[in-house]
């Protein structure tokens, strides 16, 4: 396992019952998971602590978070469970992105029906995929696969 001294020192511990904060590297992407080497393999930091606290993680079991907070490694808010605990949870806290909803009833959806259609109206006229994407606060990739219909197919 890590040194305990160099993994503490990445820390940012509160109180007991507080979230502390991984502040070594992260994972890329929404959750940002901190992330660190151990023997020459890639592991999450809030495994780690998991392991240090309680010894090896069992076989076919994930840590997962108490606090919704994917940073966090504090053993005491990371508890061992099924990957159907995990999804579970997942759902249940509203952190599964692409819900099977198209359009407005996505809760991650960042554009109304409206906006895609102006949006489709704007690049017809010519507005650039990047310009259109600063004005409707999505990625310029995103605007283009919203203008030319790959997202929102059937909604606007």
């Amino acid at each position: 396992m890590t040194d305990c001294g160099s993994f503490w020192g990445k820390v940012d511990r509160r109180t007991d019952d507080e979230c502390w904060e991984w502040t070594g590297a992260r994972q890329s992407g929404k959750w940002q998971y901190g992330r660190l080497t151990v023997d020459g393999r890639w592991m999450t930091a809030h495994s780690v602590s998991w392991e240090m606290a309680n010894g090896p993680r069992p076989e076919g079991l994930v840590i997962r978070h108490t606090c919704d907070n994917p940073p966090c490694v504090n053993p005491k808010h990371l508890a061992l469970g099924t990957f159907a605990d995990n999804t579970r949870d997942m759902f249940e806290r509203g952190r599964q992105g692409y819900t099977g909803m198209p359009g407005e009833r996505n809760p991650a959806a960042k554009l109304t029906v409206e906006a895609v259609a102006n949006l489709r109206r704007e690049r017809d006229a010519g507005m650039s995929w990047a310009a259109l994407g600063r004005k409707y606060g999505v990625s310029k990739s995103h605007a283009r696969k919203v203008g030319v219909g790959l997202n929102w197919k059937k909604e606007a």
